[in-house]
């Protein structure tokens, strides 16, 4: 009886813990998601600057195959991201389910 006590005890910590890290770390993607159009912006608007801080010194350098990619690439593979990261929030509302179950 005291092993399953044990057992159980520890389950319901490690659970727990599970539950608390998981939310943290979905709480902080949910905000990079969010912030990812700024951050795109950011960085197309650095390539932009470059580009002229690079003209004004005679050196010519293409970077509009950056500024595509960064247009193209970066939206997709974060809409790509976003799968996983549902399956993960559809876990963690499983695991908060057994919990409550369990109560």
């Amino acid at each position: 009886m005291l092993f399953f006590s044990v057992f159980l005890l520890s389950l319901l910590i490690l659970v727990a813990t599970v539950a608390t890290i998981g939310t943290a770390i979905f709480s902080q993607i949910q905000q990079l998601v969010a912030q990812a159009p700024q951050l795109l912006d950011n960085a197309i608007y650095s390539v932009e600057r470059s580009i002229v801080f690079l003209q004004r010194w005679n050196i010519n350098i293409d970077l509009s195959e950056l500024e595509t990619q960064l247009r193209t690439q970066v939206p997709s593979t974060v809409g790509f991201l976003s799968i996983p990261l549902a399956g993960i929030a559809i876990e963690l509302c499983g695991v908060r389910e057994m919990q409550e179950d369990a109560h």
